[in-house]
């Protein structure tokens, strides 16, 4: 998983990615798997403050991983 916009590069976040492996996908993981992008060294920029872009970069994680199982089927 990838995260966009947040930084000056585009972050992978391969913890998400290796906490997933031989898991059951489901809501309260996607949560608490999503917290980590709180961890993100955000800008911070006349548009949005670091912590707005660490926020949105944790709800929409959660919601991509959530849709990915979705179109998986299995959540």
């Amino acid at each position: 998983m990838t995260i966009g916009g947040v930084a000056t590069c585009p972050v992978r976040m391969d913890g998400i990615e290796r906490a997933l492996i031989g898991q059951s996908p489901s809501e309260a993981l996607f949560r608490e798997l999503a917290e980590q992008c709180r961890a993100i060294e955000a800008m911070g920029d006349v548009h949005a403050p670091a912590s707005y872009r660490q926020q949105l970069a944790t709800v929409l994680a959660r919601r991509a991983l959530l849709r990915a199982a979705q179109r998986m089927g299995q959540a």
